[in-house]
């Protein structure tokens, strides 16, 4: 689509209005003549439509056949252009290198779009496709799609397939992942047995499956058998299960928080720099004044690429916004030291304890050297039941 508005545009367009006479009779010389029309629009007294430089010279005797009435509305194009500015033999130049550079830049990939991913990033994708050369700026008439397919496969070992097809200057790269098995402990036919996750007293036992080897109020160690996927019958008979069960303990843990009492702080100034660069695959053209701030500063990059008929262009204005701050070295007090490591200690509390509940935490916090340190003490309630595959000597 874009080589053909790209052609018009050579040629020349004009959007032309009809009104009055045969309109239908009109469209058909038309059609008969070889004359091009498109993009429609209906009008309550005929309709617009386009049609190239030439063809609308060629419909003038047509119009008069059918008695319509036939007004330019816009022209565009190159011979437009030519003819408005044939005295600018400058501008008439930049014009032709502009089109001659833009036949030229068509011959190589400008943007590539991956899609199908959800495991693996784009951005992983994109890096071991530039290791094997194939990035924005890389000459099409170079690039093997199906070798750098297979590469890319053994490259990327979460990749079943891979399609790279370019279509104009975008690479469309389209992959499917490997879907991994699932981990054969968690699948009922493997026999497993259910064991300590760490050290406790048992004060919920409830068994699905499986042979309990121990009974409440018991405390087990960590790794400790507490159900046996190996099974008898009143017979006797011996059977591997896939043990279930749940298991809650009564735990004793602890945790310490060390914050230091002396902090570098990065305070904005709340001043901005900026710097724009136009970007050709690799290459930069600086196109502003100044550089970065000499002090510490952090960035921002914004990146837009430019159009023309809609048609993304391969040049990328990027836009580095640079923040300078200014370091300052904040001592805490006690206090707030301590605050800091009850807000982390919570933190940690939520993931450790997720599904259980705390009966008693004891704290204790000093400060030693340059930190405070927080010591808490717990008494807890949580699962511990974990599953152990029952591995067979063949």
């Amino acid at each position: 689509m874009f080589f053909v508005k790209l052609l018009r545009f050579l040629r020349g367009t004009v959007l032309f209005k009809l009104t009055g006479g045969f309109s239908e009779r009109f469209i058909n010389l038309c059609g008969r003549g070889g004359i091009p029309l498109w993009d429609f629009t209906a009008h309550p007294l005929g309709f617009s439509a386009h049609t190239t430089a030439k063809g609308y010279k060629r419909m003038r005797p047509y119009a008069k056949k059918t008695g319509v009435k036939i007004r330019i509305q816009r022209k565009e194009g190159v011979p437009f252009l030519l003819h408005r500015y044939r005295k600018r033999t400058g501008l008439l130049a930049g014009l032709l290198a502009a089109v001659v550079l833009l036949g030229y830049m068509s011959g190589f990939v400008w943007k590539i779009e991956v899609t199908g991913n959800e495991a693996i990033s784009t951005q992983e994708i994109l890096a071991a496709l530039d290791e094997l050369g194939f990035r924005e700026g890389t000459r099409k008439h170079g690039v093997d799609a199906r070798e750098l397919e297979q590469r890319m496969i053994l490259k990327l070992g979460g990749l079943s397939w891979i399609g790279v097809n370019i279509q104009g200057s975008t690479a469309r790269v389209e992959v499917r992942e490997r879907t991994l098995p699932p981990d054969l402990i968690d699948q009922d036919d493997v026999p497993t047995n259910v064991v300590a996750a760490e050290d406790g007293q048992i004060i919920y036992l409830e068994v699905y499956d499986g042979q309990a080897v121990v009974a409440l109020g018991d405390t087990v160690m960590q790794g400790d058998l507490i159900v046996s996927g190996i099974t008898e019958d009143k017979h006797g008979n011996s059977a591997l299960k896939h043990a279930r069960a749940k298991v809650v303990a009564q735990v004793v843990g602890e945790k310490e928080i060390r914050i230091p009492l002396e902090e570098t702080l990065r305070v904005p100034t709340g001043e901005e720099k900026q710097q724009k660069f136009l970007s050709l695959g690799s290459f930069q053209l600086p196109i502003s004044f100044g550089g970065p701030p000499k002090t510490g500063y952090e960035t921002k990059v914004e990146s837009s690429r430019l159009t023309v008929l809609g048609r993304e262009l391969p040049l990328v204005i990027e836009t580095r916004r640079h923040f300078p701050y200014y370091e300052e070295n904040v001592r805490l007090t006690a206090e707030q030291a301590k605050a800091k490591a009850l807000s982390q200690l919570e933190e940690w509390e939520k993931e450790e304890y997720e599904g259980g509940k705390i009966i008693d935490r004891t704290l204790s916090g000093q400060v030693e050297g340059k930190h405070f340190v927080l010591n808490a003490q717990y008494i807890a309630e949580k699962n511990i039941e974990k599953l152990q595959e029952i591995l067979i000597k063949e």
